[in-house]
């Protein structure tokens, strides 16, 4: 997976620090719930930069972002950094601040093993990737006894061509047979 960029600015740091020495009472609340690591031991980043915006809480391991929207949330501005987001693979939750913590977890926890249920489903797919394109110890050594015939092959091939023209013809027959080889004379050069 792609890094994603944080774009941060000075300004940025600073208001995001200042966001997390004043957090709002929403903020706070799902805090004890999932700061620590306490929801499935998963860390939550609060206050985070990314893509040159500020993230309520985000979990870099899932990217999923939970925004607490309050009354100065524009929803233009909001899906335009839903979009951002989504491009780079991050799953954005978006609440309102009067929704109780529990539910906020809830939602947060099926969020989680949903993308779960993705990540493994990638990586079986993945590995059935490799196994249908045959790498791995038994398509080498396959591959190996493979060319070891062709060469085999074409080193009978070489021998029977390379026989004298009088050996060739009298065994001309027993060669188509056998190889599939329809052999003739090569041309003589005229003097």
């Amino acid at each position: 997976m792609r890094r994603i960029p944080k774009k941060d600015t000075p300004e940025l740091l600073r208001q995001a620090q200042q966001m997390r020495r004043q957090p709002t009472q929403a903020e706070v609340l799902l805090l004890d719930h999932i700061g620590n690591r306490q929801l499935q031991g998963i860390k939550f980043r609060f206050q985070h930069i990314l893509l040159g915006y500020i993230l309520d809480f985000y979990s870099p391991e899932y990217r999923i972002a939970v925004e607490l929207d309050g009354a100065g949330h524009d929803a233009q501005d909001d899906a335009i950094r839903d979009r951002a987001f989504a491009v780079w693979g991050v799953l954005t939750m978006r609440f309102p601040n009067e929704k109780p913590a529990e539910e906020i977890v809830a939602a947060l926890k099926s969020a989680v093993q949903a993308r779960q249920v993705n990540f493994i489903r990638a990586a079986a797919q993945a590995m059935a990737d490799l196994k249908a394109i045959g790498r791995g110890p038994e398509w080498l050594a396959n591959r190996r006894a493979e060319l070891q015939r062709q060469k085999s092959e074409v080193m009978a091939r070489q021998l029977n061509l390379d026989m004298p023209s009088s050996i060739k013809k009298t065994d001309q027959a027993a060669l188509v047979v056998a190889h599939g080889l329809h052999l003739t004379e090569p041309h003589q050069r005229k003097a």
